[in-house]
């Protein structure tokens, strides 16, 4: 959630800041043939206020979860901020539907799915008995969250490793046709991909009995992941504004910067404050029994949430909503712009929620139920897929990298999970908790 929040602020409000020059643009040019302009850049900017709220709100409530400071309120508090926050952003963009666009009860409902999605699910899951009966300071785990962050660490880590080779590719293959964007890519290509390899390095170690005593490996990503998030950030600021020359331009690239610098920033005030709070306490850090395996149950509970809104919200508001309209929608909830009509793909979507409750709650089926859907994942991604490898792989380069990197990304979360769901039970590893040298 922390995660989330901070990267969407950014992203998300420089695109609205897009849209809304793209409507201030349309109603100068509807304005200088005589006709009324609709007012749609107002609305915009109403909007992108709210939507950069929910993602601070959203930011604050991750952060929430794992802080316990004696002045903090309980912990769900935060979980309810953001989802009343989510609510009146929903309601916003519902209103502007309907008053501008003169969108259908369909395309509304699809709307409120698509942007209500992960916020019900937070606020569902929370509510169960097991984690109210938590109370308002829930006891720390044995780890300390370690392994969770460990689990999380390996598979975003390897997000990134493919990204940003794809990134690296997509450089060399423009550097004939424009050799400022192409030297531009690869050296943020080649920045990214140190990072990343640090990043699945420390996330792979840990993830295999280590993550106890990891806090120090933590800690280093997170040095050297902001020091070259900043550094190809301020590339692609200095890039994107000499070659625009306007404000847009710089937004763009601060959002950039903010977005690289988010998650090894968020590693380090975690794992400090958490560190830090054992030393004083003199706790004795164990493994964990369910070995990081909640926080897993958690990225698919996001993961299912996220793609039942995207299939269901296109199903919903069928060829009522414009497309530049539900593609700003798809946009506004980290979604690609596609939706799909097939059954299996909702039956896909639901079998993986059925799998995130069953390792949030680390029942004895957790395995054979969340094996069964990353086995399903696997197969229907081929499928899917499969047919256009073969004129992928005969496109120009920077197509067929960036096709690849969808068929990686699309395969990456159902296959750790089925990696990680069937290692041996945990080994016993203690340590006592220190004060870095």
């Amino acid at each position: 959630m922390a995660l989330t929040g901070s990267v969407m602020a950014p992203l998300v409000g420089v695109m609205l800041l897009l849209q809304i020059k793209v409507a201030a643009d349309h109603a100068e040019a509807m304005s200088r043939h005589g006709r009324e302009a609709g007012g749609e850049a107002l609305w915009l900017f109403v909007i992108l206020i709210a939507t950069i709220v929910r993602s601070l709100v959203h930011r604050m409530a991750g952060m929430r979860l794992w802080r316990d400071a004696p002045t903090d309120p309980p912990w769900r508090a935060g979980i309810t901020a953001y989802a009343g926050a989510a609510a009146a952003h929903t309601a916003l963009w519902l209103l502007f539907l309907k008053v501008k666009a003169h969108a259908p009860v369909g395309a509304l409902l699809g709307a409120a799915v698509l942007l209500m999605a992960w916020p019900v699910a937070v606020l569902a899951i929370t509510r169960l008995r097991r984690f109210r009966d938590l109370g308002p300071r829930p006891p720390g785990a044995e780890d300390n969250g370690f392994e969770g962050l460990a689990v999380l660490m390996s598979i975003l880590g390897f997000c990134g490793l493919v990204v940003s080779i794809a990134i690296l590719v997509t450089g060399i293959s423009v550097r004939d046709q424009a050799s400022g964007l192409a030297n531009v890519l690869m050296l943020a290509g080649v920045a990214l991909i140190v990072r990343s390899i640090i990043h699945v390095s420390v996330g792979a170690r840990a993830v295999r009995g280590t993550a106890v005593n990891a806090a120090a490996d933590f800690l280093r990503y997170a040095a050297v992941g902001i020091a070259i998030g900043a550094a190809v950030g301020l590339l692609a600021t200095l890039w994107l504004f000499i070659a625009s020359i306007d404000f847009f331009g710089l937004a763009t690239g601060v959002a950039v910067t903010l977005a690289l610098v988010a998650w090894p920033a968020i590693v380090r005030r975690f794992v400090t404050w958490r560190h830090l709070a054992d030393v004083a306490a003199e706790h004795v850090r164990r493994r964990s029994p369910d070995a990081g395996i909640t926080a897993l149950g958690w990225l698919l509970l996001a993961g299912g949430a996220a793609a039942l809104g995207a299939q269901l919200a296109p199903l919903l508001w069928g060829d009522s909503f414009g497309h530049r309209t539900s593609t700003m929608m798809m946009q506004m909830a980290g979604m690609p712009a596609t939706g799909g009509d097939e059954p299996w793909l909702l039956a896909l979507a639901g079998a993986q929620l059925w799998a995130a409750l069953e390792l949030l709650a680390v029942t004895p089926r957790r395995r054979l139920v969340a094996s069964a859907w990353a086995l399903a994942a696997l197969v229907v991604t081929v499928i899917e897929q499969a047919p256009g490898l073969e004129a992928l792989l005969d496109a120009e380069v920077r197509v067929m990298a960036l096709g690849l990197v969808a068929f990686a990304l699309t395969l990456a979360l159902p296959a750790a999970t089925l990696l990680l769901v069937n290692r041996r039970p945990p080994a016993a590893v203690t340590t006592a908790v220190r004060a870095f040298e």
